[in-house]
């Protein structure tokens, strides 16, 4: 993709973009935080087509292990919401097209010289909870 873009537009157009917590930050004006889940109620369909296969029988006699419990809620895959006051407004965002305006914000700070953004510098966070593998001092 990058070598299509320098033959279209040339070298000196081709700038590379750091891509690090994209999907993990919001792209508000001033905000920067850590997004959450989405979550959502598990549909009846999930419930009855776990029925039907528990009631399926197997061939040959044999016996079916005991079913898995089907869990009341569920990520919802590719949604996530901002949990602080500056983007109360527009709280639920999409993982992908917010990674992607935050790509960019982040490649024009890099070219005005202001340098990476805040939330997507790497190494320790406030955000990120100590682990036992933690590896940077605190």
């Amino acid at each position: 993709m990058r070598r299509a873009c320098v033959v279209a537009c040339g070298a000196a157009w081709v700038r590379d973009a750091d891509e690090h917590r994209s999907t993990k930050c919001c792209s508000g004006a001033e905000c920067g935080g850590v997004l959450d889940k989405v979550w959502a109620p598990t549909p009846d369909r999930v419930y009855a087509a776990a029925a039907a296969e528990a009631a399926r029988p197997l061939p040959f006699g044999w016996s079916r292990p005991p079913a898995r419990r089907v869990a009341p809620w569920r990520v919802v895959r590719g949604m996530l919401r901002c949990p602080w006051d500056e983007c109360c407004a527009r709280s639920l965002r999409h993982r992908d097209g917010d990674a992607c305006r935050l790509i960019l914000a982040n490649a024009l700070a890099v070219a005005a010289g202001d340098g990476t953004l805040a939330c997507m510098r790497r190494g320790r966070h406030d955000e990120d909870p100590p682990g036992v593998f933690d590896l940077l001092p605190h």
